[in-house]
């Protein structure tokens, strides 16, 4: 039988139940993947570092060499990874959570740090509520260190702020387009961000159910459109746009 490319990069057994179905989730490992396949890296300089949440569940997946920070700032554990091993290419797979609790101040910390590192970012776009409080997985509020809530990172701005090298920003529908960004990514200098925009698909505000994955994707057709020169980088929040603004947003070897 003939297999696909990726099939050798997967632990197929473990796909049935590791994410709802349509879940972006899955379309950026399989990206990922593809990336990884026609980078023409070896799979066993691959790293790939997972945190909490649903996106954990992909170091599970994946026929790689991977590893899961848990409740470690999970670009300090990549860091730590990268240096260790310079000939590496370490990868970050981060929900809301692993990278705006903190402010992002790891990001801050991996790009001083000199490490090179893809942080594939994928941005659900929900909060949760603990009996903590609420929990700053969302970019449209977070609680600050005084417990006040406050409008949250631009996240490709807070990126070059911090001197990404790369950045890039799709949708799950875009597939296509951001396996040929992480392959960019995986070949730059430095920290590079892959933002990945693709709300939950179980959380709806209005009735709490589970909404039709095929309508929540549908509306990236009519909702996103291409980086056009001219744009500036503070323009790129997701909540004042008219639409999603999509594209390589940033590249430091052609800047």
């Amino acid at each position: 039988m003939k297999m696909h490319p990726v099939d050798e990069l997967l632990h197929d057994h473990r796909l049935a139940s590791a994410w709802c179905a349509g879940c972006g989730i899955g379309t950026v490992v399989g990206a990922f993947l593809a990336a990884v396949t026609e980078s023409g890296i070896g799979s066993d300089l691959i790293r790939l570092v997972s945190g909490i949440g649903c996106t954990e569940r992909a170091a599970g997946c994946v026929n790689l060499r991977t590893c899961r920070a848990g409740r470690q700032c999970i670009l300090d554990h990549a860091a730590d990874l990268k240096l260790a091993d310079p000939g590496s290419h370490v990868i970050a797979l981060m929900n809301n959570a692993d990278l705006l609790v903190s402010g992002a101040r790891d990001l801050d910390r991996a790009v001083r740090r000199g490490a090179r590192l893809l942080v594939i970012h994928i941005n659900n776009v929900i909060y949760v509520s603990t009996r903590h409080g609420l929990v700053a997985n969302t970019p449209y509020t977070r609680p600050s260190w005084d417990r006040r809530f406050e409008i949250p990172y631009n996240i490709p701005d807070m990126a070059v702020a911090y001197g990404a090298s790369y950045v890039a920003r799709w949708t799950q529908l875009h597939a296509g387009w951001m396996k040929y960004s992480i392959i960019e990514a995986l070949s730059r200098d430095g920290v590079s961000l892959v933002e990945v925009v693709s709300p939950c698909l179980v959380y709806d505000a209005d009735s709490g159910g589970i909404g039709e994955s095929f309508e929540r994707i549908r509306i990236y057709n009519s909702n996103t459109s291409f980086m056009k020169a001219g744009v500036c980088h503070r323009d790129l929040d997701i909540r004042n746009t008219e639409s999603i603004i999509i594209g390589n947003l940033f590249d430091q070897d052609v800047s």
